[in-house]
């Protein structure tokens, strides 16, 4: 069960990542799929009741990046090919 300051953090985070560049949210997706499904539903519920607004803006940024997937730096790239052993 998360607490609502967690709540709350994930929502500022939310925010923060919709007011930059679209690797910006595809991170804040990327951190937001570390969250246990009950959390994930928790936050969705919460986010229905607190915040009608970030709730569908996060749903349109997630299908734009569904649509268009962002590509990683280069640098970062890099780094994920000599991870992957390739």
């Amino acid at each position: 069960m998360l607490s609502p300051n967690d709540l709350r953090t994930l929502q500022l985070m939310c925010q923060a990542g919709l007011s930059g560049s679209d690797t910006d949210i595809a991170d804040v997706f990327d951190l937001l799929g570390f969250l246990d499904e009950g959390h994930k539903r928790q936050f969705w519920n919460w986010l229905r009741q607190h915040d009608k607004l970030l709730q569908s803006r996060l749903k349109r940024a997630k299908q734009r990046l569904d649509a268009t997937p962002t590509k990683p730096e280069p640098w970062y790239a890099e780094r994920l090919r000599r991870a992957r052993g390739a």
